[in-house]
């Protein structure tokens, strides 16, 4: 396997286990909520559909590249100001909510 890849690939794993923990600590009814899912949903979606298109990989279309860099910055940023907002209101704690 190449070696960007080895790096890559663990990189993402990581990455979606952060989001995926910020997600259970969000309030319910959150306003960043549905942006987090949304954007974490776009960045597997691209994933998905770079295993099939050329465009990750074609030098010609460093705009894809770009925009799947994008994605992840603003699902960083998303988590953020929610960890802020989640600070400010006194809830400090790891308490993780239920879902269903």
């Amino acid at each position: 396997m190449d070696g960007r890849i080895d790096a890559v690939l663990p990189g993402l794993g990581v990455f979606f286990a952060y989001a995926w923990r910020a997600w259970r600590r969000m309030e319910r009814d959150s306003d960043l909520e549905p942006i987090l899912l949304g954007l974490a949903g776009a960045l597997l979606g691209a994933m998905v559909g770079g295993l099939v298109d050329h465009y990750f990989f074609n030098l010609d279309f460093p705009h894809s590249v770009s925009l799947f860099w994008l994605y992840a910055a603003l699902t960083v940023v998303t988590i953020r100001i929610g960890e802020e907002v989640r600070a400010e209101a006194g809830d400090g704690g790891g308490g993780e909510r239920v879902v269903g």
